[in-house]
């Protein structure tokens, strides 16, 4: 039977042996072969191995990228504008929008080369008539208008953001920073996304450890050749050390950010500041000047502060270096409060408690915002300070910081944690789990 033969644009040649739409080498997969074919070139080609990646193309009749991409690409990186501007069609960019925005991309490292050349002549012309009629930000444009004005060379590189050090190096990067940029608006089978092949990877892992119930490991390295699966035993179930400092109940306990302090809030009126490294876990500081049982402990962002809240009606602000208090902040709520959480910036926090109510205050105790609704049990920050998350009794509530605030139902939740690197938040419900992703709208099964 003879070999079937199909022609392919945008980075594919003509495939000769024998299988022109199949997949991986499984007839049931349902990826198209030519895109897995691509994404094994693009890897290759990242890892160094360019004599491979030609054999593979001539064997597979599959390229990597198109030849009016690939000329596209050194035209970029090698600074030849001209070419870049007569290729820019071949990027099959339909939008006006997108197409403006692209032209404006490559413009600007244009303009800051000849600017960087000391061509100020050629530099004004590339401002007047290739920058301003691209242009869809006019404080941008302005921002690079007053860059004729740098008295140097390194203010102007500084200025533009290039990186640091060897001037060669850094435009050769600046234009790698804008064939990245260009992807926004360009087909992913025009131009594929960079390090596909570690992305879908990446993500399969995370989609593992993110249904593994017993996933402990950090800093651990995977293997490609099995799925992730952690076990049980990876889950501490032996008894290391029992801490003991407090005369009464211990109430709350938190680890630091940076892992190496846990700080307990106890009946007895005190907080215990402990060493984490120290093999006996042996009490650094012990934070004394509540007049009740302390129920609440938040360390700032940056770990330099500790902020505990007691059933004395009072928030005290600690120097967890030195164990000073530094403020005493009266709380704002009529009953007990039952979360604190801090803002990014570590200038602000925000408070929930049993009296329905939610505040926003500073580091002097002024109010700066407050929420109302349901009985609030716990309360999370975003990474980004744009999201806070409040647990309520009977429902989940997101208020974007300075705008609107939605809610969803949900019965008798009572604690929440972020996992910030995965842009997930874990939710507990009674005989359930649950976690939320910042970027859906719903609550997934953990």
């Amino acid at each position: 039977m003879p070999a079937l033969t199909t022609t392919m644009e945008n980075g594919a040649g003509t495939l000769t042996n024998g299988v022109a739409n199949g997949a991986t080498g499984d007839e049931n997969s349902p990826f198209d072969r030519r895109e897995y074919l691509r994404l094994v070139l693009q890897s290759l080609d990242e890892l160094g191995f360019g004599t491979v990646r030609q054999a593979l193309e001539n064997e597979s009749g599959v390229v990597l990228q198109g030849a009016e991409i690939e000329a596209f690409q050194r035209g970029v990186l090698q600074g030849d504008w001209k070419l870049v501007d007569e290729r820019i069609a071949d990027l099959q960019i339909h939008s006006d929008d997108d197409l403006k925005s692209a032209r404006f991309l490559i413009y600007q490292q244009k303009f800051l080369e000849l600017l960087e050349d000391q061509k100020m002549k050629e530099a004004l012309d590339c401002l007047r008539h290739e920058l301003t009629p691209n242009s869809r930000d006019s404080s941008r444009l302005h921002r690079l208008s007053s860059m004729i004005m740098c008295t140097s060379s390194e203010d102007l590189r500084r200025k533009a953001g290039w990186p640091e050090g060897d001037p060669v190096k850094a435009r050769a990067k600046a234009r790698a920073h804008v064939l990245s940029g260009l992807r926004a608006f360009v087909s992913p089978t025009v131009l594929l996304p960079e390090h596909r092949m570690q992305t879908l990877l990446r993500q399969s892992l995370q989609w593992q450890q993110q249904h593994c119930p017993y996933h402990n490991a950090v800093g651990t390295k995977y293997s490609l050749f099995s799925d992730h699966a952690c076990t049980r035993s990876e889950i501490p179930s032996e008894l290391k050390l029992v801490l003991e400092k407090h005369s009464d109940e211990v109430w709350y306990v938190r680890f630091s950010h940076n892992g190496l302090y846990l700080a307990s809030g106890s009946k007895d009126y005190t907080v215990v500041i402990w060493d984490v490294l120290d093999p006996r876990m042996r009490p650094l500081r012990t934070l004394v000047g509540h007049t009740g049982a302390v129920s609440l402990v938040a360390w700032s962002p940056d770990d330099s502060m500790l902020l505990t809240c007691s059933s004395d009606n009072t928030f005290r602000l600690w120097d967890s270096a030195t164990g000073q208090c530094k403020r005493v902040i009266t709380s704002k709520h009529s009953d007990s409060p039952t979360a604190v959480a801090w803002m990014p910036d570590g200038q602000r926090f925000v408070t929930g408690g049993i009296d329905k109510h939610v505040y926003m205050m500073d580091l002097s105790g002024n109010e700066l915002q407050q929420w109302s609704g349901p009985r609030v049990n716990d309360i999370v920050v975003s990474t980004d300070g744009r999201l806070m998350i409040v647990i309520c009794q009977v429902r989940l509530l997101f208020a974007k910081l300075g705008y609107e605030q939605v809610s969803a139902p949900f019965q008798n939740m009572t604690s929440l944690c972020q996992i910030p690197e995965l842009y997930y938040y874990h939710v507990t419900l009674p005989r359930v789990r649950c976690q939320w992703r910042s970027r859906m709208t719903q609550l997934v099964p953990a």
